[in-house]
């Protein structure tokens, strides 16, 4: 089920939260067999991004503004699932269109990925990721030009990406980046977390990753009791966190149109995976109770038309 929008605007993206291979690259293909309007691609994966915690999938919370904007003017798409809901397996279906049951991690440098396939249409590729689970020796960053593979927080990779675009705005490109910007341990800024944290509430987590860390370990493994509070300050905590993967795609956006490329690229952002909170006894990606429950690997998505005039971030 999707929703189109009145009339066709400026940047083309595609918000496709924890998205299935098959629709990347049925999206993307096409443009490299025929010579269209869309020139450029910027793949973004928030990792650990849960779906349903952005306002254009039911959060009431104003933690998305600039998400939900993209969202309204593009095609949503409502039912899509990853493959898997582990970073390493998920990113390599994603860029290889294989599914993890045929494939090894480390990947397989023999595997063919999308951005073999930019690279052999004669497009400019790069990625930018954040290290841990998306470092190149688990072969996730095969077929890339070029890579930094140990991105370290939402602000160096900002400024990596206006780098890179400014040098190469004048070749096509295919551009993948990613973050752990809302990933465990969850911190977030204060000023944020302020918006939405309960004053009163007294409990063990801290917005430390220390804190939260070891609740969620001693919460998963059943040695203390955990509140409704407990799940909420979490989830409080969280949402502060997607402010700021918003204000990022936000800035992303903004450098394409001071180089004038917001009419040629299309951009498409996802997630690995979601998050469980406890939903099913378990905080993290997955839980023994239900492996792979909808909030771990249910899509939703977005093909749509950005205004020339998004609002400004504070």
């Amino acid at each position: 089920m999707s929703k189109m929008p009145n009339k066709k605007i400026g940047l083309i993206a595609a918000i496709l939260l924890v998205v299935t291979a098959a629709v990347i690259w049925k999206m993307v293909i096409p443009f490299l067999t025929k010579p269209p309007q869309v020139q450029n691609f910027i793949f973004l994966s928030i990792d650990d991004l849960r779906a349903d915690r952005l306002g254009c999938y039911g959060n009431p919370r104003n933690v998305s503004p600039f998400l939900d904007q993209l969202a309204a003017q593009g095609t949503q798409f409502l039912k899509a699932f990853i493959a898997w809901p582990f970073t390493p397996r998920s990113h390599a279906s994603m860029l290889t269109s294989y599914y993890p049951s045929v494939f090894d991690i480390p990947l397989d440098p023999s595997i063919q990925t999308i951005a073999s396939v930019f690279r052999s249409h004669k497009y400019k590729t790069a990625a930018f990721t954040g290290d841990g689970w998306m470092s190149a020796s688990y072969g996730v960053l095969t077929g890339f030009q070029e890579y930094d593979d140990n991105v370290r927080g939402v602000q160096e990779l900002r400024k990596k990406v206006k780098t890179w675009l400014r040098k190469n705005q004048n070749d096509r490109f295919f551009l993948f980046l990613h973050t752990y910007c809302v990933h465990r341990p969850f911190v977030a800024p204060p000023h944020q977390l302020k918006k939405f944290a309960d004053p009163n509430y007294s409990g063990p987590i801290k917005n430390t990753s220390k804190s939260t860390s070891a609740f969620i370990k001693a919460a998963n493994a059943g040695k203390i009791s955990v509140s409704e509070a407990d799940i909420q300050r979490l989830l409080d905590i969280y949402d502060s966190q997607i402010i700021v993967a918003d204000k990022f795609v936000y800035s992303i956006v903004e450098t394409l149109k001071m180089l004038n490329l917001e009419n040629e690229t299309m951009l498409i952002i996802t997630s690995d995976h979601g998050e469980q909170f406890y939903e099913y006894k378990h905080f993290g990606h997955v839980s023994k109770f239900n492996p792979f429950a909808d909030i771990s690997t249910r899509v939703s998505s977005n093909n749509l038309l950005l205004s020339p005039s998004p609002p400004r971030q504070g």
